[in-house]
Formats: structure tokens, sequence, C-alpha cells
């Protein structure tokens, strides 16, 4: 015996037609929240000053990036949030200080953000990744005591 045997053919198809309505109005309301919460993001970054930070060439640098970027040229950090069903991931982009345009990516952990003197430090580094910041670790994304540990080896003090 089915869950809706009681109900006719037509008041059966009434509320299936009545469920496909609201599931269709639920996706629409998540859209408008997921893009409500894009146009606030970038709204804060435009209305907001954007702190520059200065490229670095050094032994940390990746490859690809010291071709491609000259010594000097300014960037900025942009988060944006990846939302998938069970988990939201953070991608770090950098961008061009001239022209907002993306440039290239932060290895820097999808679930937290760099602070402030986290991304002083990056850039002081030269903008590393997991495989050229100096530690012999290439798994796991950098980390502010990665970071600090980089630096220390680079000012050789002992202990790093």
């Amino acid at each position: 015996m089915g869950h809706y045997d009681h109900l006719t053919k037509t008041e059966v198809e009434e509320l299936n037609a009545y469920c496909e309505e609201m599931n269709q109005k639920d996706i629409e309301m998540l859209e408008r929240k997921e893009n409500k919460y894009i146009d606030d993001m970038n709204n804060e970054y435009e209305k907001n000053e954007v702190k520059t930070y200065k490229f670095n060439r050094t032994q940390h640098t990746p490859a690809n990036l010291c071709a491609a970027i000259a010594t000097g040229h300014e960037f900025f950090y942009k988060s944006s949030v990846e939302h998938e069903d069970d988990v939201s991931k953070i991608w770090h982009d950098i961008r061009c200080a001239v022209t907002s345009k993306y440039c290239f990516h932060m290895d820097w952990s999808p679930y937290s953000r760099p602070s402030e003197n986290d991304l002083e430090m990056w850039f002081a580094l030269g903008c590393p990744d997991r495989r050229t910041v100096g530690d012999d670790k290439t798994v796991g994304a950098l980390t502010t005591q990665r970071l600090v540990e980089a630096l220390g080896r680079q000012l050789c003090i002992s202990g790093f």
C-alpha cells in the first residue's frame, strides 16, 4: 500500500506540481542568496581601500612567477568562497593592483584566510608555495608557522 493511495490521480498530480514549484522556489532563493553574497564581497572590495603588497623575488619564488613578474610590481589579496554541498572552500587569489585582474593563487589552506601579517611575510619571502618555501615538506598548504620558519632561515636566525 502506497503513501498516497487515498488520493486521486488528479490530487497526486497537483501535489507533485506543488512540490516541484516549491523546490524551484527554494533553488531560486538559494541562487539569489549566493549572488547577493558575491555582490556583497565585490562591493566590499570596491568601497574599501585595499592593502597592496610589492612583489619581491627571492630564492623561495616559484619559477613560474620569476619569469612572469618583475620585482616591485604591486598586488592585492582577494578571497572568494566556493560553497559545495557539505563544505565551503576559500580560494586565495592574488590580483594586480593596477588592473584588478587575477594573476596567481596563494598556496594557503582552503579552510582559513591568511592574516595581514601572513600576507606581509608571504610577499617578503617572494610568494613561495609548499615546494619552494624551503622546509623540505612538499605536502600541506602554507601556514603561519611555515612562513615564520622560512623567514628565520632567510635571516640566518639559529633554531630555524
